[in-house]
């Protein structure tokens, strides 16, 4: 691939977290990202739990194999699909999200532009049959016009909500235009 985009793939959705993290950590996005959301639900369910590592000190002191350990047990026994956002958003990992659900927001976003520090977080289930009242090319070209502004992807192949042969030609076609970027 041209552009060196930390990508990440997993099933449920909530796993994204993890690796929002270890983009953090890793130095490819800073605190207060923006999130760039493409997902048929919100995923912004209330969630009572705290990851508390941007605001704790005391995380940084922890190696990295304690740091990532503490990072994927939150994200599996305290998150699930449709609340893994919020604790971002508390723990300041995540300032701004843009959420596109629904036609009328592609059609808004279709020439959006990414702040610098930027997640782009794709729910594969946003091209389920549900979905389909909003074209493929249309869905695809918002994705296309933002992946080159962004510095870390997460997908989320959502089995319960998406064919997994389906999401898996969608995650193709997407991977495959980054080849050109």
């Amino acid at each position: 691939m041209g552009k060196n985009i930390p990508i990440t793939v997993c099933d449920n959705h909530n796993h994204v977290l993890a690796f929002w993290y270890e983009a953090y950590l890793d130095g490819n996005i800073e605190e207060n990202a923006e999130l760039i959301h493409i997902d048929e639900h919100s995923d912004l369910w209330s969630n009572e739990y705290d990851i508390s590592i941007i605001k704790n000190p005391n995380f940084f002191n922890l190696s990295r194999k304690q740091q990532d350990d503490a990072i994927y047990r939150f994200t599996n026994y305290q998150c699930n699909v449709g609340n893994y956002i919020q604790p971002a958003i508390r723990d300041w990992l995540i300032k701004n999200i843009l959420r596109i659900e629904n036609e009328y927001q592609v059609d808004e976003y279709k020439n959006y532009k990414p702040s610098h520090n930027s997640i782009l977080n794709i729910d594969l289930d946003f091209f389920s049959p549900e979905m389909d009242f909003i074209h493929y090319e249309k869905k695809m070209r918002i994705i296309q016009n933002i992946i080159p502004h962004v510095r870390c992807i997460t997908f989320a192949t959502s089995p319960y909500f998406i064919d997994f042969p389906l999401a898996l030609r969608v995650l193709k076609d997407i991977l495959d235009f980054m080849k050109n970027i």
